[in-house]
């Protein structure tokens, strides 16, 4: 039960392209995280029909703090996330998201469809698109073929 061919496909995990993204890279280039600043203001994604209102203040101590609030239509949330800084070898600061549920560094949080609360990849359980895709058995012998020299005349 459940082995090769067997059509058998798995629990459905939730994807990463389904989720809302927020990206520290993205927010620092939007000015959204300004290092020394208090901001307030919203933001929009187009894809998700959805707005969030957001209040950010990184301090000079490498520490910082974000708020988000989702207003309009659909289910309401709000939630603090911290932020934390490293100084690369290179010089600078480089700013990182505090998963509220795993307590990790990381560069993004996502809010699956469903979720009320930003958090890392890891935390939701989200994994990626391709990985969810299924292989042909054709286009497996083909890449086998051209991987062992399998089939090649000679």
């Amino acid at each position: 039960m459940g082995g090769w061919g067997s059509g058998w496909r798995g629990i459905r995990k939730a994807k990463v392209e389904e989720s809302l993204v927020l990206s520290i890279k993205d927010l620092v280039r939007a000015r959204v995280l300004v290092p020394g600043a208090y901001r307030r203001g919203s933001l929009t994604w187009k894809y998700h029909n959805g707005e969030l209102e957001y209040e950010s203040e990184l301090r000079q101590d490498g520490t910082g703090s974000l708020f988000v609030r989702q207003v309009g239509a659909g289910k309401h949330f709000c939630h603090w996330v911290s932020l934390r800084s490293t100084v690369p070898n290179y010089g600078g600061r480089r700013w990182w998201f505090i998963c509220p549920i795993k307590k990790i560094k990381v560069s993004k949080l996502y809010l699956p469809p469903g979720a009320t609360k930003f958090a890392s990849r890891k935390a939701h359980d989200l994994t990626y698109m391709s990985s969810q895709r299924c292989i042909s058995w054709p286009r497996l012998a083909r890449r086998l073929a051209s991987r062992y020299g399998i089939g090649s005349g000679g």
